[in-house]
């Protein structure tokens, strides 16, 4: 099923099309559900044509950015393993917890840093904004924020590839005893994922200050 739709074979547009849909999947429901668990948050949104546009602003530059890049890179990452005898699985895991932590870090940076100089954004100052995402990134495990959501959208992805890379050259899930091993497994290294994530963030927090 994956290599139908996340295949390098395929045009680049219609890889980066199949991904984008994958990704909105992933992301409109978390997103749903953290509107309904922010108490005023959804009449607001109803009520308020300003706060509506900002909002939608912010979950299509940041939102879907980042999980659109980070599901990306764990596609076209995983097709390229996939095609690779005797590559180890343990690296490969490692690496793709590693790099999607870190990329979800660097492009909140990236990020906030264009949004203060495009949008006038943390008062137009980059180092504020700078200084706002380890305290941001810090809080989005516990479901907080807008970071949150976009963090907990990654992680049905990175789920899907864990489990793909665990499964590989080991038969059909269906008959395979360790299904559900790998399936806790796979979980396990999402919550990872989390963690690494978490865990840069204080760092970045301590090394820039708050604002």
């Amino acid at each position: 099923m994956l290599n139908r739709y996340f295949d390098t074979d395929l045009p680049f547009l219609r890889f980066c099309w199949n991904v984008l849909v994958f990704s909105a999947v992933s992301l409109f429901p978390v997103l749903l559900f953290y509107v309904v668990l922010s108490p005023g948050l959804g009449a607001m949104l109803i009520t308020n044509e300003a706060a509506f546009v900002r909002f939608a602003r912010q979950v299509l530059t940041n939102g879907v950015t980042v999980v659109f890049a980070v599901d990306y890179a764990g596609f076209f990452a995983l097709a390229l393993f996939q095609r690779q005898r005797g590559s180890k699985r343990p690296h490969y895991l490692f690496l793709d917890v590693l790099a999607r932590a870190l990329l979800f870090v660097l492009l909140h940076v990236l990020i906030y840093v264009l949004s203060a100089d495009l949008f006038a954004s943390f008062g137009g100052d980059p180092r504020v904004a700078l200084q706002v995402v380890g305290p941001t990134l810090e809080r989005a495990f516990l479901f907080e924020n807008m970071s949150g959501v976009y963090l907990y959208s990654t992680l049905p992805g990175a789920f899907i590839v864990y489990l793909t890379v665990l499964h590989q050259n080991s038969g059909s899930a269906a008959v395979n005893p360790n299904t559900w091993f790998k399936s806790v497994t796979a979980i396990g290294l999402c919550a990872a994922v989390v963690v690494l994530v978490t865990t840069m963030s204080v760092g970045l927090n301590h090394s820039l200050g708050e604002p």
